[in-house]
This record gives C-alpha cells, structure tokens and sequence, in this order.
C-alpha cells in the first residue's frame, strides 16, 4: 500500500504522462495543508525513492531526468 504522499506523487506523475515534470510542481503537490514548511528536493527525492521501491518490478514507469525532474512511462504489466 502507498502512503497518501506517495499516491498523490504517482498521481502528479501520471496525470502528465509522457512529459518530464520539474520538481517544483512535485514539491508544491506534496505540499500537505497546514504545514508551514515547504518540502525541499530531498524530501521530493526519498518520496520517490519510496515509492519505486514499493512498485518493485515495475518501479522503471517512474524514471529520473537527470537535474530537471521525473517522468512517467507506460508498462505492458501496469493498467
């Protein structure tokens, strides 16, 4: 199962499928209410870690762009 930020960030992800999406929008969309501190891009990037961790063998559909961001891909196994 997926905590709540981790879902939000494949949401993020696969609601702009195909594109590379900056880590602003990332940190911003993980942004809870309330809190005043805003997550930095290490806070963005354990997220991510955790979350490809937990697809496991299809953890590749979330791909790091290197200094820009993350994209999302499709996957044979994913629907």
């Amino acid at each position: 199962p997926l905590t709540y930020k981790e879902f939000e960030l494949l949401q993020i992800l696969v609601l702009r499928e195909g594109h590379t999406v900056d880590r602003s929008p990332i940190i911003d969309g993980l942004r809870s209410d309330g809190e005043d501190e805003t997550p930095n891009e290490r806070t963005n990037d354990v997220h991510v870690r955790r979350l490809r961790s937990k697809l496991g063998a299809v953890e590749e559909i979330v791909r790091p762009v290197r200094g820009v961001g993350y994209r999302f891909g499709r996957h044979a196994d994913v629907a």
